[in-house]
């Protein structure tokens, strides 16, 4: 049998240059994919970590302002503030007759040496924490030895700044007994005792007439920790704008204020407060706080807060977004939202 020898043969340059360019059609579509679906995953997972930034920063907002004015009962009760600093003026963030205040398009203005942001809006909030409260061991106020006898032991230490009410009257005053170790029912209301702010007198009825005071005796009611909270806008250690809270701190029955970040990536807030004219209970207007006629007139409260993503270069060209009453323009490739909330004083309503 005769064996036929055929020659061996591969591709010819042509088929190669063929294939090539196939291969290279197939692995550019495949970078396509990846690409499109990384830029899609980016933009996602920046919207993602954007919306609960901003609902972090509404949540935290909203919760406090609601509590505006809260006293522990009506807020028709007479108040008698009676601390005071050491030259015997009372400190601005503890001028508890305005419940809420506000600062707008602020300019060079720091609290606790944190720069706030320029052009941003400040809002403050003062009211009674209704958590961890004590209530009173009825008939057991002695306003002259200045003491109150909680049914329980209570949390309060030397220095907190705290309020009682019997819905009949309400005193701010500053604790001067020490309960370090929570054992202690007893709650002192006198002056010194190594204590800033300070109490002006012992006595907490009104009128507060400095130092003789006007007394008066809780014979029921309830006291709880008197909170002041200061929101602002400013950048953090990494250079990123954040909503920052400052609030009242006691070190060692030494009373002022520190400040602590609370959500990233918050790049501006604007506030407007509703004023209730006509007496319904509802917003007649919103302006700036500079413009508001009548603090007590204030029912509500609108926040609106600019959200950017941390990341850069999520976004695709530019994004054009309306806040504040305007047309805003961005190009640094970071995604942003508007988050806005009308948020009601339930005290003043």
């Amino acid at each position: 049998m005769r064996l036929v020898n055929r020659k061996e043969s591969g591709f010819s340059m042509v088929e190669l240059m063929v294939a090539l360019v196939i291969g290279l059609l197939l692995i550019a579509g495949v970078l396509q994919v990846f690409v499109g679906s990384k830029v899609t995953y980016s933009m996602q997972n920046g919207l993602s970590k954007l919306q609960e930034n901003g609902r972090f920063a509404m949540s935290f907002l909203s919760r406090d302002l609601r509590q505006a004015g809260f006293n522990g009962c009506s807020s028709q009760s007479t108040v008698a503030n009676t601390l005071r600093n050491a030259s015997g003026a009372l400190p601005s963030y503890l001028d508890f007759s305005a419940s809420v205040g506000g600062m707008d398009n602020i300019s060079s203005v720091s609290f606790d040496s944190r720069a706030a942001t320029n052009g941003t809006d400040v809002v403050e909030v003062r009211y009674a924490d209704s958590s961890g409260g004590c209530d009173l061991i009825p008939g057991k106020h002695n306003p002259n030895s200045a003491q109150f006898q909680c049914e329980d032991t209570h949390e309060f230490k030397k220095g907190d700044l705290l309020v009682v009410t019997d819905c009949s009257t309400t005193a701010i005053f500053q604790q001067t007994n020490t309960n370090n170790n929570n054992t202690v029912a007893t709650i002192n209301h006198n002056t010194g005792n190594s204590t800033d702010i300070g109490n002006c007198t012992s006595f907490l009825g009104a009128p507060v007439n400095c130092p003789t005071g006007t007394s008066y005796q809780f014979n029921n009611g309830t006291v709880l920790r008197m909170v002041f909270y200061r929101y602002f806008i400013a950048n953090n250690s990494f250079g990123e704008p954040a909503l920052y809270r400052q609030t009242v701190q006691n070190n060692s029955g030494v009373s002022g204020t520190t400040v602590n970040e609370l959500v990233e990536g918050i790049e501006n807030m604007q506030i407007l407060y509703g004023e209730d004219t006509s007496g319904d209970g509802a917003a007649d207007y919103y302006v700036p706080f500079d413009e508001v006629s009548d603090d007590d007139d204030i029912v509500s409260i609108r926040v609106s807060l600019l959200v950017r993503s941390i990341e850069a270069g999520i976004v695709q060209g530019g994004q054009t977004l309306t806040f504040n009453g305007g047309s805003v323009s961005f190009s640094d490739g970071r995604l942003r939202k508007v988050f806005t909330s009308t948020i009601a004083l339930r005290n003043r309503l």
